[in-house]
């Protein structure tokens, strides 16, 4: 039988769970929009309680004591706000389309990791790396959303990826996987915290170094729903309003989306038209494949005789990513010889018919039926 003390000891649990519950509220979870207010205002609260002064209060006297706004204990709230507000139109860093302070880039990207693209090359330096070095030409905006389309294997990953080291970027890639979700509510609630917590790093941590959120098959996230029960479009509505908001007007952040997808008819064409930049990624031609051979072969012990513009002409239809399998496949010939004759042998140097070899052994993996769909699609979506 319990007690006074039980009691007691059990209220006094119940009490220390619901203070410890406090704060935890999700403000991207539509159930729990009054429970998140009802919370911040308790807490605003129990700080002007403490502090004799809102957190709200705190907050923007120390962006006027920033400001250079001098003696700004002495105006009351509404007169500081206002002041404030006008402080910020007259300064030209806060004003519409540039970003305040940024760590510029020294210079445009080189790109060495990756050949050809030059369409994707200019859109990106045209959307991020621009913008960054010289905010006072962009009054009106700059493109934040880019859709890199084409077959697989040509760099599309790539692409991005590199431009967000060389530009010291911050580099998120996420993927259908980890946004849905089986529970009711919580991919759209990933797709906001997602978002929100690129904003928070640029609004409460000072972050300077701009994002890129990077999303990889986009097309299994924003494809058109054909028939059956449609469980994700308070996801994708989620999403759409995060696109908008990067391209709002007052929005003055360097968050960046960049998509790729090797089905872009797929994609439902509400998501299309938010991407401004849609930049097709062809296969290599000649030249390019050429120059790919160069660069996987760069720290490989080669044979001087090796011709990579006969290679590259026999290598007709293949990919960014089967010329690196090609490369691969040549240099384990050299490594199969050492170990079938005397494993403390030296490695031979990698002759031009190990390369035909590997060519003859591997196809290309992208059918003319896949390149001429992706082609058809981009005659009428392209925007480079």
């Amino acid at each position: 039988m319990e007690t006074m003390e039980d009691v007691d000891l059990l209220n006094s649990i119940s009490r220390k769970n619901r203070e410890e519950k406090k704060g935890k509220y999700d403000i991207c979870r539509p159930c729990g929009e009054l429970e998140y207010a009802e919370e911040k205002e308790w807490e605003e609260a129990r700080i002007e309680e403490r502090n004799g002064t809102s957190a709200r209060e705190d907050l923007l006297r120390y962006e006027a004591w920033r400001l250079g706004i001098k003696n700004d204990g002495n105006y009351p709230f509404e007169m500081l706000e206002k002041m404030v507000k006008e402080e910020k139109k007259r300064r030209s860093e806060y004003k519409r389309g540039v970003w305040s302070n940024p760590e510029k880039p020294k210079k445009a990207p080189s790109f060495e990791s990756v050949v050809g693209v030059s369409d994707g090359k200019k859109a990106i330096v045209d959307s991020v790396v621009r913008p960054l070095q010289r905010p006072d030409f962009y009054q009106m905006g700059w493109n934040r959303c880019i859709l890199l389309f084409g077959p697989p294997g040509t760099g599309k990953t790539l692409l991005a990826s590199d431009v967000a080291r060389e530009i010291d970027a911050e580099f998120i890639e996420k993927d259908a996987a980890q946004i849905n979700s089986k529970w009711v509510g919580e991919s759209e609630q990933n797709v906001a915290r997602l978002f929100n917590d690129a904003r928070n790093k640029f609004l409460n941590l000072g972050s300077k170094r701009p994002i890129i959120i990077f999303i990889d098959e986009v097309d299994a996230l924003f494809g058109e729903k054909k028939g059956g029960c449609d469980n994700g479009v308070e996801m994708r509505n989620q999403f759409l309003k995060e696109l908008d908001s990067l391209g709002d007007k007052n929005c003055n952040l360097p968050l960046y989306v960049i998509a790729s997808t090797n089905k872009p008819w797929n994609l439902d064409f509400a998501f299309v038209r938010r991407f401004q930049k849609r930049v097709y990624v062809e296969m290599p031609d000649e030249t390019g494949r050429a120059e790919m051979l160069k660069l996987h072969t760069s720290k490989l012990n080669l044979a001087p005789s090796i011709n990579f513009e006969y290679l590259s002409g026999i290598c007709n239809g293949y990919s960014g990513s089967d010329l690196k399998n090609v490369c691969m496949d040549a240099y384990q010939s050299t490594i199969d010889r050492v170990f079938e004759s005397n494993v403390k042998a030296e490695l031979e140097p990698v002759s031009e018919r190990d390369f035909v070899n590997a060519i003859e052994r591997r196809n290309p993996s992208v059918s003319n039926e896949v390149i001429c769909q992706i082609e058809e699609w981009s005659k009428s979506n392209k925007a480079n």
